[in-house]
């Protein structure tokens, strides 16, 4: 196999990183993080008036934006929704399972418990744009 010249290097490169979806060291889930610490929470949260439930709720909607396939599905574990709100990964199961209640998420496929564990599929069910 001939070796590649320059230019097809760089157009394989540009290629590449137009695909990108996120930066160096970067993850889907700091890119939802910090673009829910920016977000106006959707009503049906905030009348609540917990703000850690609206950080997650806000995190949630913007791993939803994040979805290729346009269903607003988005994976995030009891540990991962813990950690956002400063919390155990007890309390980020019973804030994931209020959102449920509260049918702003509804699961579409239950993780697996463990260390090794798979997270959760969740879809969010509000407008994914921020309600005023």
């Amino acid at each position: 196999m001939p070796a590649k010249d320059k230019a097809t290097r760089l157009i394989e490169f540009l290629a590449a990183h137009n695909d990108m979806k996120c930066g160096y060291g970067e993850t889907p889930l700091t890119r939802a993080i910090a673009e829910a610490h920016k977000a106006t929470p959707p009503p049906k949260v905030a009348t609540m008036k917990k703000p850690q439930l609206s950080l997650l709720a806000c995190v949630c909607r913007a791993l939803a934006r994040q979805d290729e396939h346009e269903e607003a599905c988005f994976f995030l574990s009891c540990r991962d929704a813990g950690e956002i709100v400063g919390m155990s990964w007890q309390t980020g199961h019973a804030y994931l399972s209020a959102l449920c209640a509260i049918k702003v998420l509804e699961v579409v496929k239950p993780g697996t418990k463990g260390p090794n564990g798979k997270a959760t599929r969740y879809k969010w069910l509000l407008p994914l744009e921020d309600e005023k």
